[in-house]
């Protein structure tokens, strides 16, 4: 059978441009045509449907409004009869059929229904948020599970060794050997993370010479985690940076970056002010514990990794050096921290003056990151 991108671009050659009768489809006017449909800013360039057509990418599972709104371009311009020929393009990409929903969307007549629209982004905000709500796609995950648990049934008694085999082959299909190659990357940069920032955590320190190699291991950390977030948040990956010509651009990594060690910064402070609090009140925190703690760190690293060259793209429409350059300034606010902690953690263990330095430490930290959010409100 052949792959998903042969189908698709045997179906988009049977499609009528309808801006030039007699002419077929091109890729610069399905991804036009695919932006416009899903409500998008931009649109969906002839490179990213090329890349589609030659399996040099592939459109995610969890995109399914775009899935559905590229069969329904190519159904509206001729190239697609009916449900089965979408569903033999859905199943050479390892995608799911069409349910209900979806039929009626795009061949309303096949089940005498009139025709809707596909939901479309009510705002800006939503850009780039391409799925069902959460809610339906719950229910049509319910829907196949109970099927896959219904098929299972059938045979021999007993039927639950055929239920268990039919679950993990339902959960095996959301993994790859890349994914777990991932996964187990992480958890060799939590282990990491965990070796470099945590001994900067555990207050009081023994003696003077440990507080040093806590605090230079520390300042190590706070240059090598960020770096090994970005790498892992790799925009090289992202279909909206392909999409936008920006997956291999410098600036996108360096923006990542910078958006990894910002978040870093953000989580490692508000733990620090809460085992301060812990000193204070002598609480004593387990291993687990600072595995957890590892792990906030991670999350808010990698969330601004991702966040922050989207929201520069958004505020500017472009990503240069020259709207965010100033905040690189994060990447030493780790030394500069270990290096003033350890001329006053004294003070800070036996006075108040440390929680109220801490406090003013991660105030500082949010009004930073609150005026740059103010600078891309005011450039959009």
């Amino acid at each position: 059978m052949p792959g998903f991108g042969k189908l698709l671009r045997s179906f988009r050659r049977q499609c009528d441009d309808p801006e030039h009768p007699g002419r077929s489809l091109s890729q610069g006017k399905l991804g036009e045509l695919l932006g416009r449909e899903l409500n998008m800013r931009g649109n969906y360039s002839a490179a990213a449907v090329s890349d589609w057509e030659l399996s040099k990418s592939k459109i995610n599972a969890d995109q399914r409004l775009v899935l559905v709104s590229l069969l329904k371009i190519l159904h509206r311009l001729g190239g697609l009869k009916n449900s089965l020929e979408a569903n033999s393009l859905l199943e050479a990409g390892n995608y799911r059929a069409l349910n209900l929903d979806e039929t009626r969307i795009i061949f309303p007549k096949e089940l005498g229904t009139t025709s809707f629209e596909v939901p479309a982004n009510k705002s800006d905000d939503n850009q780039g948020k391409l799925d069902f709500p959460l809610g339906k796609k719950f229910s049509e995950f319910s829907g196949e599970l109970q099927k896959l648990l219904a098929e299972a049934e059938e045979g021999p008694s007993p039927s639950w060794p055929r239920v268990i085999a039919t679950l993990l082959r339902r959960l095996l299909n959301y993994w790859s050997v890349s994914k777990l190659v991932v996964a187990m990357l992480w958890i060799w940069v939590g282990l990491l993370t965990w070796r470099l920032v945590a001994p900067s955590l555990r207050l009081p320190f023994s003696s003077r010479v440990d507080a040093e190699i806590a605090l230079k291991v520390y300042a190590v950390g706070t240059l090598v985690t960020p770096l090994l977030i970005g790498v892992l948040a790799n925009p090289r990956h992202s279909k909206f940076w392909q999409e936008h010509n920006l997956a291999s651009n410098f600036v996108t990594q360096l923006y990542t970056y910078q958006g990894a060690s910002i978040g870093f910064h953000l989580g490692y402070f508000g733990i620090f002010a809460a085992n301060l609090v812990g000193y204070y009140l002598h609480l004593h925190f387990a291993l687990w514990f600072e595995w957890i703690e590892t792990g906030i760190i991670l999350l808010w690293g990698y969330l601004a990794a991702r966040l922050v060259p989207y929201n520069l793209w958004r505020a500017y429409g472009r990503l240069a050096l020259t709207d965010g350059w100033i905040f690189f300034v994060f990447l030493l606010l780790g030394p500069f921290w270990a290096f003033f902690f350890y001329q006053l953690y004294p003070l800070f263990l036996t006075s108040l003056v440390g929680g109220l330095a801490t406090l003013f430490a991660i105030t500082l930290l949010v009004l930073i990151t609150a005026w740059r959010q103010y600078r891309s409100a005011l450039s959009e």
